[in-house]
């Protein structure tokens, strides 16, 4: 419990941090102010606002049910964005987002991408 304490409030205070070699994770203002600039780094944005919102382009509360990028999609810079809000409830977090997820950072890991 008290890593993950240490991990927010390192994130609270906008530093990325490593988990695992090459692996880190980090806030929307680490990605903006810093990862942005790199083309090889592998990015997954783990949120609905304002990356999903945006790539799909939607003003409803929710992402459209019927699309095919409802659970998650790639953007031109083949970044992974996923539909997750914050929430304990279990029912909005779909299988198939987590395991894109690892998929594409396991292969960003073996490609030695910044993942």
């Amino acid at each position: 419990m008290a890593r993950i304490a240490t991990m927010c409030a390192m994130l609270a205070e906008k530093k990325m941090i490593e988990v695992y070699p090459n692996l880190f994770v980090g806030s929307q203002a680490d990605y903006e102010s810093n990862t942005a600039l790199f083309n090889n780094w592998c990015v997954v944005h783990a949120c609905k606002e304002p990356y999903h919102r945006n790539a799909l382009g939607y003003t409803s509360r929710g992402a459209p049910k019927g699309s095919p990028y409802y659970l998650f999609l790639y953007d031109e810079k083949h970044h992974l964005i996923l539909n997750i809000v914050d929430t304990d409830d279990p029912r909005f977090f779909d299988d198939k987002m987590i395991n894109e997820t690892i998929n594409y950072c396991v292969n960003g890991l073996k490609m030695e991408s910044k993942c």
